[in-house]
């Protein structure tokens, strides 16, 4: 057994150590491949927010059912009457269009509260849109 040092340790032999160069070349493997795994889409987000989706789906329902819902009242009272005098053409069409890239954007992120909520939304204002053209 070695001598201890000033601070009562012994120090540790080669064998005990392993070869420095082995060493390094598994760390860097080890390191190589938590790279290669933290590089994969969606995988940092799982290690920063493990509960924050189910949170933010939710969340994201929650909008959905309640924007889309306020629209509602409007939409059935246009079908109903088929009296359109009251909605301003610029807006519809405005409207209608950042519905439509809502929907796209929510397409391309894959996050399903947009894309239900836009297209619901996007059929009812197209439809209420439609009919100011028709019924102006």
């Amino acid at each position: 057994m070695a001598e201890e040092d000033e601070d009562g340790m012994a120090p540790l032999s080669l064998a005990e150590i392993g070869d420095p160069i082995q060493r390094r070349d598994n760390e860097d493997l080890i390191l190589s491949s938590i790279a290669r795994h933290l590089a994969q889409p969606g995988t940092i987000e799982t290690y920063t927010t493990m509960s924050t989706p189910a949170l933010s789906d939710l969340i994201g329902y929650c909008a959905a059912v309640l924007t889309t819902a306020s629209f509602m009242p409007q939409a059935w009272h246009t079908f109903r009457t088929r009296d359109v005098s009251g909605i301003s053409l610029g807006m519809y069409s405005a409207f209608t269009a950042g519905v439509s890239c809502w929907l796209i954007y929510g397409l391309l992120l894959q996050a399903w509260p947009i894309v239900i909520a836009n297209l619901i939304t996007l059929s009812l204002a197209a439809t209420i849109l439609m009919m100011k053209l028709r019924y102006r």
